[in-house]
């Protein structure tokens, strides 16, 4: 079953070793066994039994409910059905919403490897989740700062620990920066603009060049095979493993979108512009871009499920590092564009340019305007 959903590195590796210990954890990991069955083979029976085992394992975590790494367990394996079953949006699981509250209330003191591995497995989709309702993120008080990453199966090398650690902290506060520039946009207050600037070199103080580097050496630079990848990335990486292909995305990703916010508040805020420009290099942002760019045809080689959600956001905050940009790797822009959509058709994301452009602006605190301006008019690779 974990393999099946290519979750042996997460959180619900430690799902067999409570098996037998928890009737709503037991009740749950049997719903997504006859879930994953009806995935196979959608029969009426089969049909029959899926309902009747999400219902019982929803009424058992009803009545057994506690702030606890059962409840937590449980709430996790239900929003895993919710997703992959029910073909819900992980914001739309009222079980995935569930989850931030439970282990924020649980807390990083009684640091278990679940725990650990659940803050890990489930901070990014948090971030998404809590942006998209205008929320800080539940885990941007502090405490969890110093939560190590943890795996059953794998032994991370030290670069991969470096970039998940520091990935981490910046999905966590990054709403806050977020939310700092829309109250900026919305109402020019300066004392918020000298909070936002300050939160930004520290984000900025995060970027771990090093480690990035390092695992980098581990990956190969091989030619783009398909047609018409190679128009636009004419070579990619083929990285040593998943979990290494992983940890640099997320790397990547949190790294474009600080930087799409440290111009946006170099615009809005003059003054700060000189302190912030070493934060807002072009260099440092089609470097990034290209490289999740150059990641597609490693993704394109596993089996599909859990890698294309992480790909499709992946994707998109690239397109945000190109999007003010007439031409990329000689293709105009547009085409580029084009291409990311016909590429997220493939995970089975249905989204056209204007839906990516809304995304990004998003992550920015609203449309950016006068991107060029800020480049000196740079806006070609």
């Amino acid at each position: 079953m974990l393999r099946y959903f290519h979750l042996d590195t997460s959180m619900y590796a430690y799902v067999p070793s409570r098996i037998g210990t928890h009737s709503a954890v037991d009740a749950a990991a049997q719903a997504l066994v006859n879930g994953k069955a009806y995935m196979l083979e959608p029969t009426a029976a089969q049909t029959q039994v899926v309902h009747r085992r999400h219902g019982e394992a929803i009424q058992k975590l009803r009545t057994s409910f506690s702030i606890s790494e059962e409840t937590y367990m449980a709430c996790a394996l239900l929003l895993l059905f919710d997703v992959t079953v029910g073909k819900q949006e992980t914001r739309e699981s009222v079980h995935g919403r569930a989850l931030p509250i439970l282990l924020s209330q649980l807390g990083p003191s009684q640091s278990t490897d679940f725990r650990r591995a659940s803050f890990h497995s489930s901070c990014l989709w948090i971030f998404h989740c809590e942006l998209a309702q205008s929320l800080p993120h539940p885990f941007d008080d502090g405490r969890w700062a110093d939560m190590e990453w943890v795996s059953q199966v794998s032994t991370p090398s030290p670069a991969e620990t470096r970039l998940r650690k520091v990935t981490t902290q910046m999905f966590i506060r990054l709403p806050r920066l977020i939310a700092l520039l829309r109250d900026i946009r919305q109402r020019s207050q300066m004392a918020t603009a000298d909070e936002a600037t300050s939160l930004a070199l520290d984000l900025h103080a995060l970027e771990d060049v090093e480690a990035e580097t390092k695992l980098l050496e581990s990956a190969l630079t091989v030619k783009t095979r398909a047609n018409p990848d190679w128009k636009f990335v004419p070579w990619s990486y083929d990285f040593r493993c998943s979990q290494e292909w992983e940890a640099a995305v997320l790397y990547w990703s949190a790294r474009l979108i600080h930087i799409r916010l440290c111009q946006t508040l170099a615009i809005h805020c003059p003054a700060a512009e000189p302190i912030l420009r070493h934060a807002t290099l072009r260099s440092t942002q089609l470097r990034m871009a290209s490289n999740i760019l150059m990641s597609w045809q490693y993704v394109g080689d596993l089996d599909k499920f859990g890698y294309g959600t992480r790909m499709k956001e992946a994707s998109i905050i690239a397109w945000g590092g190109l999007c003010d940009m007439e031409t990329y790797e000689s293709m105009p822009v547009a085409a580029v564009a084009e291409w990311i959509v016909w590429r997220l058709k493939d995970v089975g994301c249905k989204l056209d340019v204007s839906a990516m452009q809304a995304y990004i602006d998003g992550l920015a605190g609203g449309p950016v305007e006068g991107i060029r301006r800020l480049q000196g008019g740079d806006t070609s690779a």
